[in-house]
């Protein structure tokens, strides 16, 4: 069973976020940069003079549960490190009906 994984953070956060992606490894993800967005925690970050700054978001496809897992684990404890909420790592993961590379 194939999982799609999905985080987010502050732009800030991107480089340990991506420290934990090389450790598992994760083969296959998709990096989305300046991304704009509204999460229940923290500020917004809309990149615009009101709500300056952006995230980043990564999407994953991951086969290995435990893998899937670990990341989840890893981005957790990342989360109780914070210094405050516009810090923490949003992680979301559903089972893919379908994923190819053709």
């Amino acid at each position: 069973m194939i999982k799609m994984v999905y985080c987010t953070c502050n732009v800030s956060k991107l480089e340990e976020l991506m420290k934990v992606l090389d450790d598992e490894p994760v083969e296959s993800y998709q990096v989305f940069d300046e991304v704009r967005a509204k999460s229940v925690k923290g500020d917004p970050r809309l990149n615009n003079a009101v709500w300056p700054g952006h995230n980043a978001s990564v999407m994953m496809q991951i086969s290995d549960n435990d893998k899937v897992r670990n990341i989840a684990r890893a981005v957790k404890e990342i989360n109780n490190s914070a210094i405050n909420d516009n810090e923490l790592i949003t992680f979301a993961s559903w089972t893919l009906e379908e994923y190819f590379f053709e």
